[in-house]
């Protein structure tokens, strides 16, 4: 298996940049599904959490409204508060380390490029992050949903949104790390030029047709795949990608 090794601060928190994040996503490609980089298709993201990594795979509800889509626990830990619909109050279950927890409505709403995401995004905690909440005993790690995404706009957003200079909290590297990590393990670089240089894609004047291809091939959302080609350079013109945003559906 794939060991990465990456520079980190003193408080465990990784220092990487997106080439680093990339790289590291094609790398965990290679060793769980060669083929996905030459022959483009979907990656089993649920394979590559379970068997792959060899982490438990829960469904619970977190929140009485979707505020936490998926939840890592890196402490086993008695104290995991989740929410019980029937008595719509909050209580504390059992959970090991290495559990990650999703969003139970999702998967009964089939949420599933929601679903996709949210557990690759975990598995990036689970790989940049275990330093950082090691030395904290009963830690859990939570990854708040659309309601935080777009009031913080951190979650799946390409940097532009970013001022230069803007200096960032640890919580938001970390889901800005965690964020990269899926776009790129489920959309990876190599792959998605290598999809586009077969079909000889190259640029579409309508983004929003390119968007939808790569959408397919990949099974993500509209709203990922757009921010993954504005990464990857592949879109550069924001006005067409702002004008584009508010029609594509968000998952």
């Amino acid at each position: 298996m794939y060991n990465p090794h990456f520079r980190q601060n003193k408080k465990g928190l990784p220092i990487l940049k997106k080439t680093e994040i990339n790289s590291i996503a094609e790398k965990f490609v290679l060793d769980f599904d060669p083929d996905a980089l030459s022959d483009p298709h979907p990656i089993d993201i649920d394979q590559f959490t379970e068997f792959y990594f060899g982490l438990q795979l829960d469904y619970d509800y977190l929140s009485n409204c979707q505020c936490f889509l998926g939840m890592t626990v890196f402490h086993t830990s008695d104290n995991i508060i989740i929410y019980d619909p029937k008595t719509k109050t909050a209580e504390f279950r059992s959970a090991d380390c290495g559990t990650v927890i999703l969003e139970r409505s999702l998967y009964e709403s089939k949420q599933f490029h929601r679903l996709r995401f949210t557990l690759a995004h975990e598995c990036g905690h689970w790989i940049f992050h275990k330093s950082y909440y090691g030395y904290r005993p009963c830690e859990v790690f939570l990854f708040p949903q659309e309601n935080y995404f777009v009031q913080c706009r951190e979650v799946n957003q390409p940097d532009r949104l970013y001022n230069r200079g803007d200096k960032r909290s640890d919580y938001q590297w970390l889901e800005w790390q965690a964020d990269k990590f899926a776009a790129a393990i489920l959309m990876p670089e190599t792959a998605v030029r290598n999809f586009l240089s077969v079909k000889g894609i190259y640029s579409y004047p309508e983004v929003e047709r390119l968007v939808f291809e790569i959408s397919k091939t990949f099974d993500v959302s509209k709203q990922a795949a757009l921010y993954r080609l504005y990464d990857l350079n592949i879109c550069r013109d924001s006005a067409r990608m702002n004008s584009t945003e508010g029609q594509l559906s968000l998952f």
